[in-house]
């Protein structure tokens, strides 16, 4: 995937999330491309990845999902990155950019609220 697969790994990385066993689903949704004279020639790129990954953390084993896309209708540059667990989790995408959704669970209830994060100026007034 090229440069869109290094963007999916700096957040799982970073918190030492390094996967033990990948399997990949890859998608060649546009096998030729037009060339320098416009004529058709062969793409060796995938436009779009799925990796279903194991992650062996201090924390125990777990299940990792990553996916990167280039032909992703309705998504102009957007990441996001969702953790759910046994006892909550949260949900963020730069789609939405002042939200953050967090999954709680009080007893068998579960449910997702959002909130608003608001924003700061870097600059003082």
């Amino acid at each position: 995937m090229n440069d869109l697969g290094m963007h999916v790994v700096h957040v799982p990385f970073r918190v030492g999330w390094d996967p033990a066993d990948v399997y990949a689903v890859l998608q060649d949704l546009v096998p030729t491309r037009p060339g320098p004279d416009g004529a058709p020639v062969a793409c060796d790129t995938y436009e779009n990845a799925t990796l279903h990954c194991r992650v062996e953390a201090d924390a125990g084993t777990f299940p990792l999902t990553l996916e990167m896309k280039r032909i992703d209708p309705g998504q102009m540059n957007t990441w996001s990155l969702r953790a759910v667990g046994m006892t909550g989790g949260v949900a963020y995408s730069t789609r939405y950019p002042k939200s953050l959704r967090v999954l709680r669970v009080d007893g068998g209830r579960q449910s997702w609220d959002e909130r608003e994060l608001g924003s700061q100026s870097a600059f003082r007034r």
